[in-house]
């Protein structure tokens, strides 16, 4: 089995969840590391999630970026999915992502454009 067999699904835990199990592999705990539950760091961005609020326009979502994560919950579509999947691949795309992710924000900032995600 490979993974591009597996339907895109946006938490991630679930598809490589889903991946294993066609593998035979025993699910276990993991016992070191610590678990973030939200990908955006922002309180209202976060209650979207619990309440399956699909709304992400006015959210300025993190630079895809694997390092120092085995996983990364709330991938947003299949072009988020691949940007994870190649800064795995590619550390340094970590810092291209980064990049535009600013510009982003400099941009909303400097047009007065309403938009969160980070921590409130």
């Amino acid at each position: 089995h490979h993974i591009s067999d597996i339907m895109f699904l946006h938490l991630e835990d679930a598809a490589v969840g889903m991946l294993a199990e066609r593998c035979g592999i025993r699910p276990s705990r993991p016992t070191t590391g610590q678990v973030l539950e939200y990908r955006y760091q922002s309180i209202k961005a976060n209650n979207r999630v619990d309440q399956g609020i699909k709304k992400v326009d006015d959210l300025v979502a993190p630079a895809p970026c694997m390092k120092d994560k085995i996983l990364q919950h709330r991938i947003i579509n299949k072009k988020d999915m691949h940007d994870h999947h190649q800064s795995v691949l590619d550390p340094k795309f970590c810092d291209v992502k980064q990049a535009e992710h600013d510009a982003i924000i400099r941009d909303k900032r400097k047009n007065r454009l309403k938009w969160f995600g980070r921590r409130a």
